[in-house]
């Protein structure tokens, strides 16, 4: 995609830029990012073939940076998803197996622990753990194949 085709697509889909608050971008805030003014923001709209060379650079700097948030955003998403499925799982199979397994009171007690720790939802020990794979799962196939 080249400069003037980034452009042409942040200006059709100003309000689907999230910003770092999750929200969409008003055409306000773009005038203001882009230095350039509303009036001149709904020409551009309706005749792509007038914009600046200027706006356009910064246009296309813009969507290069929002492309390579909003993977970021997507990436943190599917981790944060991945990782309440993680700790549900995690969770069912502690407690099924400390109740069906005989062990000391003290292994026990641990399990008490990690399963009590496993519960909070920004798990500290969950996140310990997975800083700690040697690798980085594929969030978007089901690992529970």
């Amino acid at each position: 995609m080249n400069n003037f085709q980034k452009a042409i697509f942040l200006l059709q889909n100003i309000d689907k830029i999230k910003q770092l608050n999750g929200k969409g971008m008003t055409l306000t805030e773009f005038s203001k990012i882009t230095d350039v003014s509303r009036p001149t923001l709904y020409k551009y709209i309706q005749h792509p073939e007038t914009m600046s060379s200027s706006f356009v650079n910064k246009a296309a700097m813009l969507y290069d940076k929002v492309v390579k948030f909003q993977d970021i955003l997507d990436t943190v998403q599917r981790e944060d998803e991945q990782f309440k499925t993680t700790r549900q799982e995690l969770i069912k199979l502690l407690e099924s197996n400390v109740a069906n397994i005989e062990v000391t009171d003290y292994t026990k007690a641990i399990a008490t622990v990690i399963i009590s720790d496993l519960k909070e939802e920004n798990s500290s020990l969950l996140k310990a753990l997975s800083k700690q794979l040697p690798f980085k799962p594929n969030l978007n196939d089901d690992l529970s194949k």
